[in-house]
């Protein structure tokens, strides 16, 4: 049975059909998030399960399939929101100051350390965010199968992206400070 006719059935208080429901919402749903969000699928499984909870007792199909599609909106306005999350989280991540002073160093080494870090700063807030969200997952070592799912491409576009970042970062940074990088890098 559908989703709809599994509704239609639940409604109308069929023995047995609340259950089939639920088990046809849960494997909709599982099948739905398991290829788009892997490392997430049982939280969003969960959360889209309490808003088709909350709509289905006043919901009325506009057409034949309107619960399935109820059904799929809400998974895929989830998901968007929840990669959007994920998206500004790695954002934040970079606005964060790394670590600049190491363990015995001379004062004049935490002084050169600190300018070459407002240098790389400098050049990541002129660089789109795109960029230092690719970066940032990079530097703080992000499993590569969570950058994949939070930007939703494929690990190959993933890591383009990222050389193609950090190409850009090491050309900001020339053009900052010539001297910082030589044109061998």
């Amino acid at each position: 049975m559908s989703l709809d006719e599994l509704l239609r059935a639940a409604q109308a208080g069929k023995p047995g059909a609340d259950t089939a429901l639920v088990k046809a919402l849960h494997a909709t749903l599982h099948a739905f998030f398991r290829r788009r969000a892997p490392l997430d699928a049982d939280d969003l499984i969960q959360a889209t399960l309490l808003v088709i909870y909350q709509r289905m007792d006043d919901f009325e199909p506009a057409r034949p399939d309107g619960f399935t599609a109820m059904v799929y909106a809400t998974a895929s306005r989830l998901l968007f929101t929840k990669r959007r999350a994920s998206a500004r989280e790695l954002d934040r991540r970079v606005e964060l100051p790394p670590i600049v002073i190491a363990t015995g160093t001379s004062p004049s080494g935490v002084a050169a350390r600190r300018e070459l870090m407002d240098e790389i700063l400098a050049a990541l807030s002129g660089l789109a965010s795109t960029d230092r969200r690719m970066l940032s997952g990079w530097a703080w070592g992000v499993d590569w199968r969570e950058l994949v799912e939070r930007e939703g491409v494929t690990r190959a576009s993933l890591r383009s992206r990222v050389r193609r970042a950090l190409g850009r970062l090491r050309d900001a940074l020339r053009r900052a400070n010539p001297a910082l990088l030589s044109t061998a890098t």
